[in-house]
């Protein structure tokens, strides 16, 4: 009989979605919505760490890498807050990094600026700002209102549970607004029910002028069912960053763990073939 994990709740608010909480384990702290996980972070002298223990933050990193947010000053936009795990990957790997999120829910906004405090720090020091504001307005009026802003890469990471893509998501007026306003887009894929639903967000992108180029697969394809597999879609291939090793400031016994499965997910990158005929 395996043994039970034991978590402690740390705060709750009622969300646009459902409950929120913020729960803690001996490893780790993380953010349900309902029972969704939307984010999570090991735990360092009892703290929450710089490194997420949500997989799929990995995903996000060659953005990073392809634009050389460590030497380049380099502004991103980031749809979708949870608790923060993709931003504060991003962030604090890529020191010359800025990163607008926007978040539509202000539930999620306070608890996760409250139990996770490295969202503050990177607040306070002009890195990361947090709009509350639907994600598809923001970007419609962005795009209309401030033409010559632009954002190096835009990252879509909205989960609203049932292993669905909203289909406001894929709707042509925001995916071109989207597209105008950033040089790059990413897409947190989560798991869909069927290779037709996956076709299907990518034939909706395309019709947007939106070519999804590459996939970077997350979890071992050995042990997990490809049903359940996460994507993180790119419309670009990925410019890679001789010697770059994530998150160096952590304990080397955790990152060394970390720097294997990401290495391991840059190998699984796989082309986005076009498929022979789109489904309807």
């Amino acid at each position: 009989m395996s043994k039970s994990i034991e978590s402690k709740e740390l705060g709750t608010a009622q969300g646009m979605f459902g409950k929120i909480t913020v729960g803690q384990t001996e490893e780790r702290r993380y953010l349900h919505i309902e029972q969704e996980r939307e984010g999570s972070f090991y735990l360092i002298d009892g703290k929450p760490s710089h490194l997420p223990a949500s997989q799929y933050t990995a995903g996000f990193l060659p953005a990073g890498c392809h634009f050389n947010a460590n030497t380049k000053a380099t502004n991103a936009l980031m749809l979708g807050l949870g608790a923060g795990a993709g931003v504060i990957a991003l962030l604090s790997n890529f020191s010359q990094l800025h990163i607008t999120v926007v978040e539509i829910d202000p539930a999620i906004i306070e608890l996760s600026c409250r139990y996770f405090p490295l969202l503050t720090y990177y607040i306070n020091n002009g890195r990361l700002n947090i709009i509350c504001q639907d994600a598809i307005n923001f970007v419609q009026t962005h795009s209309q209102a401030h033409a010559s802003t632009h954002f190096d890469f835009a990252i879509i990471d909205i989960y609203q549970g049932n292993f669905t893509f909203a289909g406001k998501l894929r709707e042509q007026s925001f995916l071109s607004a989207l597209n105008n306003i950033a040089s790059l887009i990413v897409v947190n894929l989560l798991p869909l029910p069927s290779k037709r639903a996956f076709n299907r967000v990518i034939k909706d992108f395309d019709r947007a002028g939106i070519k999804l180029k590459i996939s970077y697969p997350i979890g071992d394809r050995k042990k997990t069912a490809s049903k359940n597999i996460s994507h993180i879609l790119y419309s670009q291939v990925m410019t890679a960053v001789p010697g770059f090793e994530p998150y160096p400031m952590i304990p080397e016994e955790l990152r060394r763990v970390f720097c294997s499965d990401y290495e391991a997910m840059l190998k699984r990158c796989e082309e986005i073939e076009k498929p022979s005929f789109w489904p309807w």
